[in-house]
């Protein structure tokens, strides 16, 4: 009985400092365009417009949660059966003249800019989020955010189309949203979607939702969009999208010049109601970025995004475990080698959609052999039955296996592998508390011998207005090895604490200040030995003017069980480790031009060493059409035993962008640890709606060895569109 009253106790109290209140939920009835055409074009001067419903009463979420909006933001909802239009109307004050500094697509930087935000719940489940972003000038970001910020990928790209215009007293823009490019079930009849417009106002570095958002929640959650009601017979038919490509392309490995031909292209269709198919047919990288180069001062391997289309729809079916840390399906391992060198994707085929609360997804994918590497096959199921808002339970299940001998490699011939998952999640007392937990088992075998391995975790969290508690325990057994997935560190057993505290004092020279904490323990898996542990505290505190100041403290304990190299020609000894780190940034924000940061970083615990780093970032917009930025890390690394030794790793972006539909980007790295350097040309330019070309010119350099590379490629997609 003492036991309950203590649990309740505890829930009275955390109810206390996150003010739970009642969710608000506006709505706003879209509006039928009829016969009339709408030209896109940011005026709104169509009859429809004035007769259609608007909406008001913006909230401010920064930098004072529950504040009146200070200047005035209206919107309004039409509609056909294949689009969405809102039109969004933006006061500015006196003598104010909006940001517009970025044209680039899929450029986070829109948000340092006044922005506009559409956010869509499309199924009403409060869980899943696609976002369109304009800003006076037009630009464009599109994004896909899963389970509520879980998982967030601006690499979605749909085809969509919105006009801004400027005036003296306000900024306008009008959004044409296709049905398709919501994923919207194509049922008929009458519907309510999911919605919240959110305007970032670049003059008081402010953020205004029209249905209020909490802070604490993140800026797209879900729980907290408003409604668009009366959609009538929308999105009939069978939506089907087709991206063919060509390319062609010289690559030059040290002298060993290779020319490559290739078409290929993905397809997406609508099969029913709310189940999707997708094809890709030789799936290339000629977009793709030059991963950040990182200094990796740890014998633990480094984990970097997906940025293939094909990967990145149907996230809310295929997401499992925590990305970054252990997952038992991570989409990068597929065409991809240990050293990130490309493996020809001939093909993939993808089935997923909904039933009611049934969410499911079928990927299969087929790569080709080059070098030592043999073909493969790739087949991951998955399921996930929703509670409502509330919670969900998921099943998933992952296959690999070669479907050809590797006549380099016969000895390291890759056996068959399975892994299997389980996951659920809850939300309670207001959605603030969250409760989520997975399983997971690896089953491989290796020369005809089993090996089974598992990996599980079970978390929760309290998201209070000033105070948030979160604690965790995760077990990754030292077998377990999804072929098909990400393990951070294997053998572990992490228990972990950690506490913030928030508070936003109005009328002094704070926005806010943070206070964290944070008390980790690692054991082996066996929980034989201590491997590791940490306690670290931080003080974030954030002025009126936006600048931010942190600091922060850990004691650090690290046990290496196997020796390792850290720099060239030293080895850390197994052994146990361990010293203070300490921490100093200061961030100018990227809202004022220019922009940059600056940390120290002293690390007292590096494996009987010591480390000094001073990193830094800048970033400079001459105009909306030219901008740079660069970041470095220079570092210096003593050990008794060894010396000293200094390294830099830096990039730098010139960025030329004539127009929204054309952009010039000038990329260099350097890694001096690594002895490498790599540089990129890339001209993008959007020559129709969603139809781009691309001329790509990469070098890489190796200064100590013969791994030197260039590549040209030339490379042409078209998006056609349809219902069938």
């Amino acid at each position: 009985m003492s036991k309950r009253l203590g649990i309740l106790a505890l829930f009275a109290a955390l109810t206390t400092f996150g003010t739970a209140r009642a969710e608000t939920k506006k709505a706003i009835r879209a509006h039928p365009r009829g016969a009339t055409a709408i030209t896109v074009d940011g005026v709104l001067d169509e009859a429809p417009w004035s007769a259609a419903p608007v909406g008001t009463g913006f909230v401010e979420r920064e930098p004072y949660p529950g504040r009146a909006a200070t200047v005035t933001t209206t919107f309004s909802v039409l509609y056909d059966a294949d689009h969405l239009y809102v039109g969004v109307v933006c006061s500015i004050e006196p003598g104010e003249e909006p940001r517009a500094l970025e044209l680039s697509r899929d450029n986070f930087s829109i948000f340092s800019d006044d922005a506009l935000s559409l956010k869509f719940d499309a199924r009403l489940d409060a869980r899943n989020t696609v976002g369109f972003v304009t800003n006076p000038a037009g630009a464009q970001i599109d994004y896909v955010v899963v389970d509520n910020g879980g998982s967030f990928r601006r690499e979605f790209d749909a085809n969509w189309t919105v006009a801004t215009t400027v005036l003296e007293d306000r900024w306008i823009a009008e959004f044409e949203i296709p049905i398709a490019a919501l994923g919207l079930p194509g049922d008929v009849g009458e519907r309510s979607i999911g919605l919240n417009v959110t305007r970032d106002h670049n003059h008081r570095l402010a953020t205004y939702d029209w249905n209020p958002m909490a802070p604490e929640f993140g800026p797209t959650n879900a729980n907290f969009y408003g409604r668009v009601d009366g959609l009538i017979d929308v999105a009939g038919g069978r939506a089907l999208t087709f991206i063919p490509f060509g390319l062609a392309g010289y690559t030059d490995r040290g002298g060993d010049a290779d020319y490559e031909l290739g078409l290929g292209g993905d397809a997406r269709m609508r099969l029913t109601d709310d189940v999707w198919t997708e094809l890709t047919v030789l799936t290339d990288f000629a977009q793709v970025d030059l991963d950040d180069p990182v200094l990796n001062l740890d014998r633990f391997p480094l984990f970097f995004p997906e940025r293939r289309p094909f990967f990145l729809t149907g996230l809310d079916v295929f997401e499992f475990g925590i990305p970054g840390f252990v997952s038992p399906f991570f989409t990068r391992r597929i065409g991809l080698d240990d050293d990130a060198n490309v493996v020809p994707l001939i093909g993939g085929l993808k089935v997923y959609g909904s039933s009611g609360d049934l969410r499911f997804g079928v990927l299969e994918v087929v790569t080709g052999e080059q070098d030592s590497t043999a073909a493969e096959n790739f087949t991951i199921a998955r399921s996930r039955y929703n509670f409502g808002e509330r919670g969900y339970v998921g099943v998933l299940a992952t296959f690999d296996g070669e479907i050809s001998n590797r006549p380099n490699a016969v000895d390291n011939r890759l056996d068959p592998g399975w892994s299997l998952g389980a996951d659920a999640a809850y939300l309670a007392f207001d959605k603030r508390l969250e409760l989520n937990s997975f399983w997971t088992a690896s089953l491989n075998s290796t020369d005809g011998e089993r090996v089974d391995g598992q990996a599980a975790r079970a978390a929760i969290a309290w998201r209070g207005e000033r105070l948030q508690p979160s604690a965790a325990v995760t077990y990754i057994s030292a077998d377990y090895d999804p072929h098909v997935g990400f393990v951070a560190r294997p053998d572990l057993v992490q228990s972990r604490v950690d506490l913030m505290w928030v508070t936003r004092p109005e009328g002094t020279a704070f926005r806010n200040i943070i206070v964290g904490s944070t008390a980790m323990i690692e054991h082996d898996a066996e929980l034989a030995q201590v491997i590791g542990q940490r306690g670290s505290a931080s003080l974030t505190t954030t002025f009126t003017s936006g600048l931010q100041i942190v600091a922060a403290a850990t004691q650090k304990e690290d046990f290496v069980r196997e020796a390792f190299e850290i720099v060239p020609d030293y080895e850390v000894a197994v052994g146990r480790y361990r010293g203070p780190q300490l921490s100093l940034d200061l961030i100018a924000p990227s809202a004022r031009n220019p922009s940059g940061s600056l940390t120290y970083f002293y690390d007292g615990a590096l494996f009987g060493g010591s480390l000094h780093s001073l990193r830094g970032g800048a970033a400079v917009r001459l105009g909306p059409h030219v901008n740079a930025s660069a970041s470095a890390n220079y570092s210096v690394i003593r050990f008794d035993d060894f010396g000293t030794t200094r390294t830099f790793v830096g990039s730098a972006l010139f960025r030329v962008v004539p127009s929204t539909r054309l952009s010039v980007d000038f990329i260099g790295q350097v890694n001096a640890l690594e002895e490498k350097a790599a540089g990129l040309v890339r001209l993008r330019w959007r020559y129709l709606q969603g139809s781009e070309l691309f001329l790509i010119y990469r070098e890489n350099i190796d200064f100590e060895g013969d791994d030197d590379a260039r590549l040209v490629v030339l490379k042409a997609t078209f998006r056609y569109d349809a219902v069938l």
